[in-house]
């Protein structure tokens, strides 16, 4: 019996092909991945009784961005490198923009507690 490589079968062509062209498979990859992360933070989130509002606080963002992060919505990725769309960018007057442009590159974010 001889055993060979998942990327030797040709699957991955043939996934790529049924995709539609290699940027629709990274495309559909890309949101596979980012539904998957969404639903880990919450998980996580939740496992340690943390409301969404201490996770925005945290990360620098909204809460409704959190929300969009958890329903798969938005890249964590974006989010992370600051690149997210101008549109779902916490505005200047939500609580959570005053903290994180105050907060010093150099400081950590705020420890999340219990509460």
């Amino acid at each position: 019996m001889t055993v060979s490589r998942w990327r030797d079968s040709g699957h991955l062509e043939r996934a790529v092909e049924t995709a539609g062209g290699q940027h629709a498979f990274d495309a559909a990859v890309g949101a596979m991945l980012d539904e998957t992360r969404g639903w880990r933070l919450a998980e996580m989130r939740k496992r340690r009784g943390l409301p969404q509002e201490q996770v925005a606080v945290r990360m620098g963002v909204s809460v409704a961005r959190v929300s969009q992060i958890e329903g798969g919505d938005v890249s964590t990725q974006d989010v992370l490198n600051g690149s997210s769309p101008p549109s779902a960018a916490p505005s200047s007057s939500s609580p959570t923009s005053a903290t994180s442009s105050s907060r010093s590159p150099d400081r950590p974010p705020p420890r999340l507690s219990r509460s």
